[in-house]
């Protein structure tokens, strides 16, 4: 680490053990700024420039301290950015230098002097007004030198002291959106979740692109090369970063606004594109014991209550970057509903964390935050909608188990691309003849929201439904099997006579790979009698008492597929029952 001393301004590099007490300058870059080449060659004309004149009233005030501090730092001229690597590691490790720092001076350059302010008779509102309108509060780099220093001093333009973060903290926790027990060093970054932490920067920019992502390794405690010149894939770059140290859902709470989506549309990736997405959350508010998940301010708060958030998420979640996209290991809820046709079916929901909303610790209510998810494969999701989903969580019907599955980070790349195998063909169920669909196996390969099964990779595999038939009167289950080799439907009656080792493999069939051939399923499905189950396309079924017959129809059409905010043709092989002649 570069010093310079704030006695000759001479530079000096120290090693991290050994390094000596040290002040360290927080401010907002300027044009007339002093780089490390300046201070080397020391022309006349250094003298006359802003920058340097900051560098001299560091070290004044370092100097001046009650123990004088014989050691600063000032990011101007303290790094050789000439260099690649030095850059490199001074800005991984500037989180770092500004927590290790004596004492933090906050130079706010267009803060105007207080006497200025009362010479044109400012109130204490206008006061706090000029300090929260301060462009320090509105730059990337500045967060970690606000977070980080156990001590900041604030400076206005004219270099007077107005405070410290300690007596300003509740002006600058209103202006920043941080809850004061983080400024306050009550509590520690690690303990508020990624969306939180992305929210204090939302509001912030930088001069590069690449820097949004860069300014923020020390508050995600994470290091990366610098890549200048790769534009917005710094921020992807830090997110895959934070799902290697993190196992924190809420990286994907974000939502652009509404007026956003309106009028540029969106694409419905799983990453952000800049930690502006993360301002849909808010602060809970100096009553909350909450230090995870910020609110989205859509909940808002019922009137009457007094109300205390709590933040939790479940600690089995876990995710990991593979070739296939991103394997999550969370909790994913299929939520019914009425799909457009009137008929029963369900969407997908991945929760990225739940709130706890307590009154006098009797009446107690759940939502649980998260993405809108549509399936496009085997396991396989993206995210169905860009703004977050918040479900409050009453009864049973929300149907949630802890789940293995990949969701694609970039929806063109993987959907639209020879990479996902199942794209051209769907087997689906009719909505006006199959009312319900009960159970469907295997259920990885099922889609609850479009009622329909992706094929298997094996030309051999077998897919199963035990559905309900939308005809008045009837009172009889059926269990259809589709053949996907032949491209044939096979139905038998679930209520009816003995297929027991039927149901049996029905309820176990968690892979439609399980056997090679028709041959072996028949094997698997004997009856109590050694009986090779009978293949038929029809069933019989009650309707008001009288016996009919169905027949299972399998009929071959060209559809427009959507998922994820975009649309290809495939082909679909609808199954569909007929009501036949009533039976003898």
């Amino acid at each position: 680490m570069r010093l310079i001393n704030s006695k000759t301004l001479e530079f000096k590099e120290f090693f991290d053990s050994e390094l000596p007490p040290y002040a360290i300058l927080s401010h907002t870059w300027g044009s007339e700024e002093v780089s490390f080449q300046d201070m080397e060659q020391h022309l006349p004309s250094l003298e006359t420039k802003e920058g340097y004149q900051k560098i001299k009233k560091t070290c004044f005030l370092a100097q001046n301290e009650e123990s004088p501090i014989d050691w600063v730092w000032v990011d101007t001229c303290c790094i050789d950015k000439r260099s690649s690597a030095e850059l490199t590691e001074s800005i991984n490790s500037m989180f770092r230098w500004y927590k290790q720092a004596t004492v933090c001076y906050a130079h706010l350059s267009d803060w105007a002097p207080m006497r200025t302010q009362i010479d044109q008779r400012g109130s204490t509102s206008r006061l706090e007004a000029s300090f929260a309108n301060c462009r320090w509060f509105t730059r990337g780099w500045t967060l970690q030198e606000l977070i980080a220093p156990a001590d900041v001093l604030f400076y206005d333009s004219a270099w007077e002291k107005r405070g410290s973060k300690m007596s300003l903290v509740q002006q600058i926790s209103e202006i920043t959106g941080i809850e004061k027990d983080m400024l306050l060093g009550l509590s520690s970054v690690s303990d508020y979740s990624v969306a939180a932490r992305m929210s204090w920067a939302a509001e912030r920019h930088t001069t590069r692109v690449e820097d949004v992502a860069y300014c923020l390794f020390g508050i995600f405690d994470v290091n990366m090369p610098l890549i200048y010149g790769e534009g917005n894939k710094a921020f992807r770059r830090l997110q895959e970063e934070i799902l290697q140290r993190n196992d924190d859902l809420t990286v994907f709470a974000w939502e652009p606004d509404a007026a956003d989506i309106t009028s540029n549309g969106w694409r419905y990736d799983l990453f952000a594109t800049s930690p502006a997405l993360f301002k849909c959350h808010v602060c809970p508010g100096p009553d909350s014991d909450q230090r995870g998940m910020m609110i989205p301010s859509r909940i808002g708060q019922p009137t009457g209550r007094t109300i205390n958030y709590r933040y939790s998420y479940d600690e089995a979640s876990e995710y990991s970057i593979t070739r296939k996209g991103l394997q999550v290991q969370g909790v994913l809820y299929k939520l019914p509903k009425t799909s457009q046709h009137n008929t029963a079916c369900w969407e997908y929901f991945l929760e990225l964390g739940q709130l706890r909303f307590e009154q006098n610790d009797s009446d107690v209510w759940v939502v649980a935050i998260g993405i809108k998810m549509q399936k496009y494969g085997p396991g396989s999701f993206v995210r169905q909608d860009p703004q977050l989903t918040v479900v409050q969580l009453k009864d049973e019907k929300h149907r949630a188990a802890q789940a293995r599955f990949f969701v694609s980070p970039d929806n063109q790349d993987i959907i639209q691309t020879s990479q996902n195998p199942y794209r051209n063909v769907v087997y689906a169920f009719d909505h006006t003849t199959i009312k319900e669909i009960r159970r469907a196996r295997p259920e990885s390969h099922w889609d609850g929201e479009s009622r329909m099964f992706f094929p298997a990779r094996s030309k051999y595999g077998a897919f199963a439904a035990l559905v309900t038939p939308a005809i008045p009167g009837a009172e009889r289950r059926l269990l259809i099997v589709i053949n996907q080799d032949k491209s044939k439907a096979f139905v038998w009656n679930y209520d009816g006579y003995d297929i027991s080792a039927l149901k049996a493999w029905f309820w176990r069939a968690r892979s439609p790979l399980e056997f090679e051939d028709w041959g072996t399923f028949r094997t698997q499905t004997r009856d109590d009698r050694g009986r090779d189950i009978e293949l038929k396309n029809t069933a019989e079924v009650e309707v008001h008492g009288v016996k009919h017959v169905v027949e299972v129809i399998i009929e071959e059409s060209d559809v427009n597929f959507q998922r994820g905010g975009h649309s290809w043709r495939v082909k679909q092989l609808t199954v569909s029952l007929e009501l036949l002649d009533i039976k003898d």
